[in-house]
C-alpha cells in the first residue's frame, strides 16, 4: 500500500505512515480492503471518450489527437495515477501515458497516435495509481486509406 499523503510505500497493517507520519483515513482503510479483494475501486473513476463517440476515424499514416476524459467520483485525492495508452504495433502512440492530478475531479487527457496499416483496431487505456486502481478502457480506430481525404476535397 502507499501513503496518499506523501506516496511512500507502506505496510498493510499501518495505523499511520511511517514516513510522514499521517494518521490513515477510514476511506484508506477501504481501499486497503479493495486491495485485498473485499470491494472494487473501480466506481472511483469513469473514463470515456469525448462527446461520448465509440469508434475513432484517422486516416493512414497521419497524426490523429484524441481525447480521453478521465472524472474521479470521489472528493478525496488520488495520488500517483495515471493513464497508459497500449495498443497493436502498427498503430504508434506518441504519448503513451499521462499522469492524472490528484484533486481534480475532471481531467482531459490528449493523446496523439498514427497508423500505418489500415482496419479496425484496439487501443487499451488503462488507468494505474498507487492504491490499486487497475481500469481498462477499450477504444476502438478504424483506419482508413488517405486517399479519401483528398477525393472528397477535389470532389467539392
Amino acid at each position: 500500500m502507499f501513503c496518499r499523503w506523501c506516496g511512500s510505500e507502506i505496510p498493510n497493517d499501518a495505523k499511520s505512515c511511517p514516513h510522514c507520519g499521517e494518521a490513515l483515513s477510514k476511506e484508506e482503510e477501504v481501499s486497503i480492503k479493495a486491495l485485498n479483494g473485499e470491494s472494487s475501486l473501480d466506481s472511483d473513476f469513469k473514463l470515456s471518450l469525448e462527446a461520448d463517440t465509440e469508434t475513432i476515424l484517422l486516416y493512414q499514416n497521419t497524426l490523429k489527437m484524441f481525447h480521453l476524459n478521465v472524472k474521479k467520483l470521489i472528493s478525496s485525492p488520488i495520488y500517483g495515477s495515471k493513464v497508459q495508452l497500449s495498443g497493436p504495433p502498427h498503430v504508434k502512440i506518441l504519448n503513451k501515458a499521462e499522469k492524472i492530478h490528484a484533486t481534480e475531479r475532471n481531467t482531459r487527457i490528449d493523446f496523439l497516435i498514427r497508423a500505418k496499416k489500415l482496419g479496425i483496431f484496439t487501443l487499451t487505456a488503462t488507468l494505474i495509481s498507487k492504491i490499486g486502481h487497475r481500469i481498462e478502457f477499450p477504444i476502438k480506430i478504424k483506419v482508413e486509406p488517405a486517399e479519401v481525404i483528398y477525393s472528397e476535397k477535389t470532389s467539392i
